[in-house]
């Protein structure tokens, strides 16, 4: 959820909340999906023009996704929800996923999604994703509740702790690293393409400090002026959206102190 408003990520998000909305027999869930599914429209339709053009700041995105406004894999979501109409679509149409899904689904949108896509003019700041307090708090939560379930039933495995804590950016987080590391031992992630670079420096600190159990020295070196700037960069927590829409003028903005100061498409 952290890879806000991404036309790269959430057409695989939506189609399958859309696949799990439309066979479940769980009422319980079905109503989280709708729920999921409102935000993420109110999200999409907050950044749409009109005619359903689409760009806007994003937390995962490439070039030819500002090249152009429509024709992406979630423009198929974003006619539907439009029209509330099922569209048919050319066999031939790139990422078949999110267009069959929503070809027969049964989900409609709430009618307070629709609140800033309908306005003539619009001016609100929308949160997309959570600060680190309220990701942290989330996690403790799930690590005790864990430990007083025995470890395992009613909290989180420490794989899914930083699962969720890599989703949101959070690679290695001082506050967390102390987690993410061991668990990257475990599994001996350190020969993934994504994590080969830093595989040398994780040898040499093994090497200085072996009776260390690492912990002093992690926390050290992951706030240090040589790291810190590289691993707070990579944060997809605390981002708002400030959009300001009159007709078919639409200016959009992170705002929250999302990676203040680094490069990055942070208006449009």
């Amino acid at each position: 959820m952290a890879e806000f408003l991404s036309p790269v990520y959430y057409p695989f998000t939506i189609a399958s909340l859309l696949n799990l909305f439309d066979f479940t027999h769980s009422s319980a869930l079905r109503t989280k999906c709708q729920q999921l599914l409102d935000q993420m429209a109110h999200q999409i339709l907050s950044v749409c023009l009109p005619d359903g053009s689409f760009v806007s700041p994003s937390g995962r995105s490439y070039a030819r996704h500002r090249q152009a406004t429509i024709g992406h894999h979630l423009s198929f979501f974003i006619d539907y929800i439009n029209t509330r109409t099922h569209i048919s679509s050319p066999p031939d149409a790139p990422e078949s996923a999110l267009r069959e899904a929503v070809k027969t689904t049964t989900y409609l949108p709430s009618e307070w999604v629709y609140a800033n896509f309908k306005a003539v003019v619009t001016d609100v700041e929308i949160p997309l994703s959570p600060t680190w307090k309220e990701l942290s708090a989330f996690l403790k939560a799930r690590r005790e509740g864990g430990k007083e379930q025995g470890g395992r039933e009613g909290g989180m495995a420490l794989d899914e702790r930083v699962s969720t804590l890599w989703s949101h950016g959070a690679y290695f987080h001082p506050q967390a690293v102390l987690e993410i590391i061991p668990f990257m031992d475990e599994t001996d992630l350190w020969k993934h393409p994504h994590f080969k670079a830093a595989a040398p420096a994780r040898r040499f600190l093994g090497l200085w400090c072996p009776g260390c159990g690492l912990r002093g020295c992690l926390t050290c070196i992951s706030h240090s002026c040589l790291i810190r700037p590289f691993v707070m960069g990579a944060l997809l927590t605390g981002a708002r959206l400030a959009v300001h829409k009159e007709g078919n003028v639409l200016l959009s903005s992170l705002t929250g102190g999302f990676n203040a100061g680094l490069p990055a498409f942070q208006q449009w």
